[in-house]
């Protein structure tokens, strides 16, 4: 008995993607200090509810501003986006790159994504 099992994977841009990954700011876009600022957008796009959505942020160097908090959906209907928003901490204007991971699952399928974006805090 000989069995052909094949796999498909299509690569496809974080807009269109399973999960969609919209940065709200521009790269190196200004972000006041102290204000909750909307900076990025997921988008699902799976034929399912993701019933658990993790989102983690997170800076990628252990130097320069601080993310004093961040809000992220906990769940992400079929169809609908939800907003992350980050509220950074700096005494001088410094760039920060924030890492954002998010896992959604959902009735058996599970996504995960990283992407890196980079801001500009500027004091308050």
């Amino acid at each position: 008995m000989e069995t052909d099992r094949g796999i498909e994977i299509n690569v496809t841009e974080d807009d269109n993607a399973y999960l969609g990954y919209e940065p709200l700011v521009n790269g190196g876009e200004n972000i006041t200090a102290g204000q909750s600022t909307p900076v990025v957008e997921y988008h699902n796009q799976v034929s399912v509810d993701l019933d658990t959505l993790e989102v983690d942020v997170s800076r990628t160097s252990s130097s320069g501003p601080t993310i004093e908090t961040f809000d992220a959906p906990d769940q992400l209907d079929r169809g609908n986006a939800g907003t992350v928003t980050v509220t950074l901490n700096c005494s001088t204007t410094q760039v920060i790159e924030l890492d954002f991971e998010v896992t959604g699952s959902g009735s058996g399928t599970s996504i995960s994504l990283d992407r890196t974006l980079s801001v500009t805090c500027v004091p308050n």
